[in-house]
């Protein structure tokens, strides 16, 4: 039975979101929820096309320029979560987003391996054939 009283638990000293997995993430001053946690967070992740696994920075000798990535989730204005994208700065400064027609050639290029950009299912699959503009939803963090 509660008496009204709060007792406070901890403070957010800074939160961020990893858009994509294993590449540098955006601080946010807020954010929203959902059943699945914080909106857009691991919303993607490269997906090797020799061995069909996810890039992870676990393994830094297969994935050595993965921090060198930032992704940030981009919310469309009427709030969906699959009308929004991902915008993605490469190491050298160029950007690209997840609708863009040709996002999986210059990532491969970028990254020196084939991959595919690709929206994950929130039960822990990727999406590779749709496409990534359709997805549900510091340093770097695998």
């Amino acid at each position: 039975m509660s008496d009204g009283t709060h007792t406070e638990a901890g403070a957010v000293a800074s939160l961020w979101r990893y858009t994509v997995k294993s590449m540098i993430g955006e601080e946010l001053n807020a954010a929203r929820l959902s059943d699945y946690g914080l909106l857009g967070d691991r919303a993607y992740a490269l997906i090797d096309h020799s061995d069909g696994k996810v890039a992870t920075a676990k393994h830094p000798r297969k994935w050595p320029t993965l921090f060198a990535f930032a992704a940030n989730f981009i919310e469309r204005s009427d709030s969906r979560p699959e009308a929004s994208v991902v915008r993605i700065r490469l190491p050298d400064g160029t950007i690209v987003t997840g609708d863009q027609s040709d996002v999986n050639q210059v990532l491969s290029k970028s990254i020196s391996r084939e991959v595919t950009l690709a929206a994950i299912e929130r039960g822990g699959g990727a999406r590779s054939s749709v496409p990534v503009s359709a997805s549900r939803t510091c340093p770097g963090r695998s």
